[in-house]
């Protein structure tokens, strides 16, 4: 039998059922993109650890794929053969010995961030008007909630209007997310086009938390309420075209991308970089990383800080040079 076609059996029956539709979505992904192309048309007991390091060196050298999606291929092809061996399909796991080392942790990518004078620009940029009065782009005032608030965007666009946004009480409550993922039929394979699913569980169980708002994201999410009161749609932020269940995350993205243009930003990678400067713009203003990892819904105080050590960093000589004061 050819490795796709024990591949693909093996996550139809075994993986599909146990996992979320996001993360079949993501492994379906890395087999298709990653380990089919390669292995795919050679039998699965013929393999060797040789041929998989082959791959995984083409992966990383040729192709430039990251370490941690380097990691998720060979995750998979493990625990695929692990499932081979206890199926008879092959004789031994052929991935034990391959090895998958981190050599980007010495020379980490920095997230990038947006400086003040960027983030005045695009400020104005998502809140210009047209002439009637109307906004420019309806999910652009949305991109001024995301850097107040540092929510991810499946979790702003999952919110309810009348169950998770308390306008007297100024605050949102974050315990569920959405998602945009590919069609998949019943056979496991993938159909063309995406959909949208409703999570009822955020990324982890910190991202379950309650967040209070500033003038500017209480204003902007009571202009959305409204316009979802409007539209008759169950979401805090509805969709630019009536009909859908909720906003479409490329849509806003595509938004995202269009204000940058408009406030001349070309240093993003997409509209997590508003997540990260909300972030940034904390730690040089003095949070504390305990707080900053609560508001981010991060699972630990060290993934916070695995992400924004250098920001850290940068700060410890005026956190000394405090003492000057409070000890003369």
């Amino acid at each position: 039998m050819c490795l796709e076609r024990d591949l693909r059996t093996y996550l139809q029956f075994y993986k599909r059922p146990e996992l979320k539709q996001t993360s079949y979505d993501t492994i379906l992904r890395t087999a298709e993109n990653m380990i089919i192309p390669f292995l795919g048309s050679s039998e699965t007991s013929k393999i060797t650890s040789f041929d998989v390091i082959e791959v995984m060196n083409k992966l990383r050298y040729e192709k430039n794929y990251s370490y941690y999606s380097l990691k998720r291929t060979r995750d998979l092809l493990n625990s695929f053969y692990e499932f081979a061996v206890s199926e008879k399909l092959a004789e031994r796991n052929v991935i034990e010995t391959v090895h998958c080392k981190n050599t980007e942790a010495s020379s980490k990518k920095i997230p990038l961030f947006f400086t003040l004078n960027e983030i005045k620009r695009f400020s104005a940029a998502a809140l210009e008007q047209k002439t009637n009065g109307e906004y420019a782009r309806f999910y652009g005032p949305l991109m001024l909630v995301y850097l107040h608030t540092g929510c991810r965007l499946g979790e702003l666009l999952a919110l309810k209007r009348e169950e998770d946004f308390d306008k007297k009480s100024r605050k949102i409550v974050i315990h569920s997310d959405i998602e945009q993922i590919s069609r998949i039929g019943a056979d496991g394979e993938r159909k063309g086009g995406c959909k949208i699913i409703h999570q009822e569980s955020p990324k982890t169980k910190s991202s379950n938390r309650t967040l209070y708002l500033n003038d500017t994201s209480l204003n902007i999410l009571n202009y959305y309420y409204s316009e979802s009161k409007i539209r008759n749609c169950e979401y805090l932020i509805p969709p630019f075209k009536k009909g859908n269940l909720s906003a479409s995350p490329s849509s806003v993205q595509s938004t995202f991308t269009a204000i940058c243009n408009k406030a001349g930003i070309s240093k993003h990678k997409g509209i997590h970089t508003l997540r990260h400067t909300f972030a940034t713009h904390l730690f040089k203003n003095g949070v504390d990383i305990k707080t900053v990892s609560a508001l981010m819904g991060h699972a630990s105080v060290r993934i916070t800080y695995d992400i924004y050590c250098h920001i850290i960093e940068e700060e410890l000589p005026d956190v000394v040079g405090i003492l000057d004061e409070v000890f003369s």
